[in-house]
């Protein structure tokens, strides 16, 4: 038998498969979406290509550089104007404060860790909640050098804040821990860190969602959606207190206090600025709004950590004043000052404790220590 007609036997028997295949109605439906993909793929990639975004976001100023570790970080001695034109300065290792040196005697050091809602976006950086917990502090204790340090940085999870607990433990010598678990992203970034920071995107999904523009578009349509239930994910969830008990335990080998704040996502706050949640209120499923809130408390009393959660306060608040601003998520300035106030109330009797250790010669005023 001839090579040719070896080929035309095995044709025609294969033909006949494929033929018998796509007679079968989801065998057509099949080919007929996978065609339309890649027709809606070629289309994209020429009329609106979808750009990957690095991880750690869009940034022209210059504020953000890559980093191995990371993902990304803050430039060294960076200043120049940011988001709402506020002003933002960094010091000599990166963190947006002033610099530190040695640490010296009579001195109490705060190590304040988070993402976008510690590091202050929008607002001044002395309008900020670790840096108002510092003034609060010093009023309180005025014969002792208090110093929030923020090295909080947006975008910023679990997963980069005990990486950032390892770096600056020496450096900064903290005496007390100041972290924040954000329900508006923590636990999605958390779960997607990884495959994030491997690919220099703030996209995940795998391959698909990285070289599919049709993915990408899709991802972005419904990226509420799916921030929704991935930060509600039970296995996401697991995955985040996995994350929280290994912060804590590196927290108790440097053997300093830490307290928690739990920071609400925009819409636990204000139902109104998302359709879903005030359906979700309305069914009386409030439940589903702080799942994953309810999850990161009862492992944080389990675990015997402190922890100050500031939705209650800032919920009640927003019914007389705007505590976030109208076009993000994040608090303004009166929100910064509420959720500074009840940090402050935790933590002044465990900081007064280290005054007495490091400052023996202080002197205390203000007690109450409130906003004035």
């Amino acid at each position: 038998m001839t090579g040719s007609s070896v080929s035309r036997n095995w044709l025609a028997r294969y033909g006949e498969k494929a033929q018998r295949v796509l007679a079968r109605p989801a065998a057509r439906v099949a080919v007929t979406i996978l065609v339309a993909l890649l027709l809606a793929e070629a289309l994209l990639r020429v009329a609106s290509p979808q750009v990957l975004i690095r991880i750690g976001g869009k940034d022209p100023t210059g504020l953000t550089v890559p980093d191995v570790e990371l993902g990304f970080a803050l430039a060294h001695n960076f200043a120049g104007p940011w988001v709402r034109d506020v002003e933002v300065r960094t010091n000599a290792i990166g963190l947006r404060d002033t610099d530190y040196g040695e640490k010296r005697p009579g001195e109490v050091r705060i190590l304040s860790l988070g993402d976008s809602y510690a590091f202050g976006w929008g607002v001044d950086i002395q309008s900020s909640y670790p840096k108002i917990v510092e003034r609060l502090l010093a009023r309180t204790f005025p014969g002792c050098r208090i110093a929030v340090v923020n090295a909080a940085v947006h975008g910023y999870s679990t997963y980069q804040q005990i990486i950032m607990l390892n770096k600056l433990n020496q450096s900064i010598s903290p005496d007390f821990v100041l972290s924040s678990f954000s329900a508006a992203n923590d636990v999605i970034e958390n779960a997607t860190i990884r495959e994030r920071i491997a690919s220099n995107s703030n996209s995940s999904g795998g391959g698909v969602a990285r070289n599919s523009h049709v993915a990408r578009l899709l991802q972005r349509t419904f990226a509420d959606a799916i921030y929704f239930a991935s930060n509600r994910w039970p296995p996401n969830v697991n995955f985040t207190i996995g994350l929280m008990t290994l912060f804590e335990q590196r927290i108790g080998a440097i053997g300093v206090p830490l307290e928690m704040i739990m920071i609400p996502a925009r819409h636990q706050v204000r139902a109104s600025v998302h359709a879903g949640s005030g359906a979700m209120r309305w069914l009386r499923l409030e439940w589903l709004l702080t799942y994953h809130n309810s999850r990161v408390k009862d492992h944080f009393t389990r675990a015997g950590v402190s922890f100050t959660d500031a939705l209650p306060a800032l919920f009640e608040h927003d019914k007389v004043e705007p505590v976030l601003f109208v076009d993000d998520m994040h608090p303004n300035e009166l929100g910064h000052q509420i959720m500074a106030q009840i940090v402050f109330d935790k933590i002044k009797h465990r900081i007064g404790e280290l005054v007495a250790r490091n400052c023996p010669a202080r002197s205390v005023s203000n007690a109450g220590g409130e906003l004035r």
